[in-house]
């Protein structure tokens, strides 16, 4: 599952840059989902980049189920916390987080100066190595790292307010995060249109889906996943292909209504874990996504440097330009994940 959500993340971020159909991450737009439709219906050639630059955000969502999950998996299920205290654990975490980031993001800066003659305020790099840049969304640069910030927040999150907790707080952290984000939604004259607006109540709703409190019912999703360790799947690989196609069906659907759209993270891992299942049939394409899946962190990390390069590099996207820019993002991910080894380990 990793490595599906990587796949979407590595090729939604290049390919939103330049397709015409921009996706409803942080805010909702009704002519986004508008245009996705109209060209999906079109069924014109550049269809497939329709689809990765509306749709392809969804791997954050799922990479937030999975870090929920695999935080119960190893600190509940596994007891690995019984003799860690809250401050060791979200120092643990989050200095993993600053050794992953550190070298990418240094090395993005002199890319861009070098390429654009450009360089970033101490201010704006400080704000993004502390991972606090999230609170305020106009310094995240380049933007694929508010994922950073992101999780240092549940971490901290996580340890404090989750683990040793019962499903209730889960219950009532979702509702204080869809009561918030609704409010928002609702000011009145409050057209939430763009990531950065005038209007206070609306930037709290920008900034809301850069923190943790706009992503609370991803995360927990994993975690009582989890916790009751359930298995949705289905024995018979029709009724899991069946699954995918009224999932994205769906999924599309939900992105024509804001409440449903506010929802629609729940559909894009139902998809992934049915699509996973029948991945799990094919050998090839498991295992190449099982491997795609253990070098996630490091493909992530190093995809906004290789991005930035490309984009300077190239000026059209077509599926074989795509392709090279992905096998190079691999490539460079392979490298780093040594280095990064024979640094921090």
């Amino acid at each position: 599952m990793r490595g599906v959500a990587i796949s979407f993340i590595v090729l939604h971020n290049l390919i939103h840059l330049v397709c015409p159909v921009k996706e409803n991450e942080y805010v909702f737009d009704i002519s986004n989902s508008q245009a996705f439709i109209t060209n999906l219906c079109e069924m014109n050639l550049s269809f497939w980049k329709d689809i990765f630059s509306f749709l392809g955000w969804y791997g954050i969502t799922i990479f937030l189920f999975i870090s929920g999950y695999g935080l119960v998996c190893k600190y509940e299920n596994g007891g690995a916390t019984d003799d860690i205290s809250s401050f060791a654990f979200i120092k643990k975490h989050i200095s993993k987080l600053f050794c992953l980031m550190l070298i990418p993001y240094l090395l993005y800066i002199l890319c861009k100066f070098l390429l654009s003659g450009t360089l970033k305020s101490f201010f704006g790099i400080f704000m993004q190595l502390s991972m606090l840049s999230n609170i305020m969304p106009r310094l995240i640069d380049p933007g694929v790292y508010w994922y950073f910030g992101l999780m240092a927040q549940f971490y901290m999150f996580y340890r404090i307010f989750i683990y040793s907790k019962k499903n209730t707080a889960i219950i009532i952290w979702n509702i204080i995060s869809l009561v918030l984000m609704i409010t928002f939604i609702n000011i009145p004259n409050n057209t939430i249109m763009s990531d950065y607006v005038s209007n206070f109540p609306a930037r709290c709703l920008s900034v809301s889906r850069h923190n943790f409190i706009g992503w609370i019912l991803p995360f927990t999703l994993g975690v009582i996943y989890a916790r009751l360790n359930l298995s949705i799947t289905f024995s018979k690989q029709w009724i899991n292909v069946l699954s995918v196609v009224v999932c994205v069906a769906l999924l599309i659907i939900s992105n024509l209504n804001v409440y449903a759209w506010l929802l629609s993270p729940v559909l894009s891992i139902l998809c992934a874990i049915y699509f996973c299942s029948i991945c799990n049939q094919v050998l090839l394409v498991n295992n190449v996504f099982t491997y795609l899946g253990g070098i996630s962190a490091f493909l992530f990390a190093v995809h906004p440097v290789i991005r930035y390069i490309y984009s300077h590099l190239t000026g059209s996207l077509n599926i074989f330009t795509v392709s090279v820019y992905f096998v190079v993002c691999v490539v460079v991910a392979i490298c780093y994940k040594y280095l990064h080894k024979k640094l921090f380990a």
